[in-house]
């Protein structure tokens, strides 16, 4: 996703990280404060994902986080939108498991 006003621009989105186990995704966020320019370094949002748990879709069935996502500036804030896949809850009998995450950020 992409927002811009007044020369700042903003730029989230899904980064592989193994690092967070077989098929870990992170969801990032990275600014430029010279209208896309140069880009500082990407911040981590939320927890990683876990594609493994995520729903699917096509045929065959690939790992889909969904397009629930979403990044907007008002008021001098950021607003994020994004979805993190995870194992389901112990009770659960589900193989599939994802939440909707929310941030609201000062923008820098």
């Amino acid at each position: 996703m992409v927002a811009a006003a007044g020369g700042h621009l903003y730029v989230t989105y899904l980064a592989r990280d193994e690092a967070a186990g077989p098929g870990g995704a992170q969801m990032v966020i990275t600014a430029s404060r010279d209208a896309g320019h140069r880009f500082g370094p990407a911040y981590p949002l939320g927890p990683p994902s876990t594609l493994a748990y995520a729903a699917t879709a096509y045929s065959p069935a690939q790992p889909f986080l969904g397009d629930y996502t979403g990044l907007t500036l008002a008021n001098g804030r950021i607003y994020l939108a994004w979805e993190a896949a995870s194992a389901p809850p112990p009770a659960s009998t589900a193989s599939q498991h994802q939440v909707t995450w929310g941030a609201v950020l000062p923008q820098w």
